[in-house]
């Protein structure tokens, strides 16, 4: 080759080379043409997972390939409509923005079957339904033509046991333990402690106290002790030792057993004060409207006030002495919490609030009744009871929310479903197909 062709071959590469190594570079760096605006733009990302898994992927009706999770990169700032779907399952479909050089992440998506199976677990007449702190287990009675009988089924191992049996005809499970070990039961006037390893096996709080005791309640650290009222006195009820004690002198309205003490609503004078019982004595917390009644709450270290009659609030925080309320909120009917996050209703509004941000949102406004709404496990949905419906709301709140129709839930039976720990399965009493019974039903 004469020198005059290595020029010109030199001088090609070298042509070449000053072409594509910026192409490279910017491609590189994020950079892609978008002809239609006929100019080259930074790009975006976007991260997508799903619950199950292995879900297609479509942005604006087209399939990319990709299945979840996954990450799709070098996309054009726009909004695209992104559709995840999976056969049998229910699509998520919203649009959302790409910016430049910016991860867009779509983290919490749920899918749900398009058709529920409901799988008999146990048949019977069952009209009461607690599922304990620990989502573990669940207790249920059944009502027969000579006795009532109180089930126990353990999720995880899937069994059940006859925990306890009676001639008696007014049962009533009132709650767990925090350590999900012991049942609070009603029998007629009686309140009985049952112990969800041993079958059988009850003590009668009447035996201890020598009276009836009124709304009875278990101490948060130590399920040995429970609180109750009798005569609008409060009491705290020693199980092993079998002894009784007085915990103080006020006239007491309601109580809320918090941590290793007991905060209570007291009147005096015509006035309501929320007080504290500690070892130096009762200390007054501040005053409250007369009105009422008020109903305790607590979850976890969530302590709450609602005044039943104004559908007032009060969601407390004792450990700030200059603050002890850090939100009222009113119109509230019924609340549920889930670890720091709060879901209220009334008879036609549905909100979401998040007491560390402040942040509220309305997740439904509507003209049908407003009957419960519980938590989904993963805490990015909330079920819905609205009528006869069970719905689930998506929280996420960029453009519009995926809502999906559930189920038919029969008359006077919103109480009795709940999920499994992690969200896959209802666990419900309920008719199907003429047979009564407390059921399963796979929506994930």
């Amino acid at each position: 080759m004469n020198i005059r062709a290595r020029r010109v071959l030199w001088s090609f590469f070298l042509a070449i080379f000053l072409v594509v190594s910026p192409l490279l570079i910017l491609y590189a760096l994020g950079y892609k043409y978008n002809w239609p605006k006929k100019r080259l733009e930074k790009t975006g990302v976007f991260f997508i997972k799903s619950f199950p898994k292995s879900a297609d992927v479509y942005l604006n009706n087209e399939k990319t390939g990709s299945k979840t999770p996954t990450q799709i990169t070098r996309l054009l700032p726009k909004n695209y409509e992104v559709k995840i779907s999976k056969d049998g399952y229910r699509s998520w479909i919203k649009n959302l923005e790409v910016l430049p050089q910016t991860t867009t992440f779509i983290e919490d998506v749920s899918l749900f079957k398009e058709v529920l199976n409901y799988q008999l677990l146990l048949s019977g007449n069952f009209n009461d339904f607690l599922q304990s702190p620990n989502q573990e287990l669940i207790a249920f009675v059944e009502t027969t033509e000579t006795n009532r009988k109180i089930w126990l089924y353990n999720q995880i191992s899937q069994n059940f046991i006859e925990l306890y049996q009676t001639n008696e005809t007014n049962v009533k499970l009132i709650s767990w333990s925090l350590s999900s070990r012991k049942i609070l039961v009603r029998q007629d006037n009686q309140y009985l402690v049952l112990n969800s390893n041993q079958a059988n096996y009850y003590t009668k709080l009447s035996e201890i106290t020598g009276v009836t005791m009124e709304n009875p309640k278990w101490h948060t650290l130590n399920d040995n002790y429970l609180y109750g009222l009798n005569h609008n006195s409060l009491y705290r009820l020693d199980i092993i030792s079998q002894t009784t004690e007085k915990v103080t002198a006020d006239f007491v309205l309601d109580f809320q057993p918090y941590g290793s003490e007991v905060i209570y609503l007291a009147k005096s004078s015509g006035q309501y004060f929320l007080k504290t019982d500690q070892s130096g004595g009762s200390q007054t917390i501040f005053s409250l409207p007369v009105s009422g009644p008020y109903l305790f709450g607590l979850h976890n270290s969530n302590l709450s006030l609602l005044d039943t009659s104004q559908q007032i609030l009060y969601l407390l925080k004792l450990e700030d002495e200059n603050q002890p309320v850090r939100a009222v909120i009113k119109n509230v009917t019924n609340f549920e919490w889930h670890n720091t996050a709060l879901v209220y209703w009334n008879n036609y509004e549905l909100w979401a609030y998040f007491p560390e941000s402040g942040d509220k949102t309305l997740l439904e406004r509507t003209s049908q009744q407003i009957k419960r709404a519980f938590w989904h496990p993963n805490a990015a949905y909330v079920f819905v009871i609205l009528a006869d419906r069970l719905k689930i709301y998506e929280l996420e709140n960029r453009e519009k929310r995926n809502t999906y129709d559930l189920l038919v839930i029969p008359d006077k039976n919103e109480n009795f479903i709940t999920t499994d720990k992690k969200g896959n399965n209802l666990l419900m009493l309920d008719e199907q197909n003429g047979q009564k019974g407390f059921f399963e039903v796979n929506i994930q």
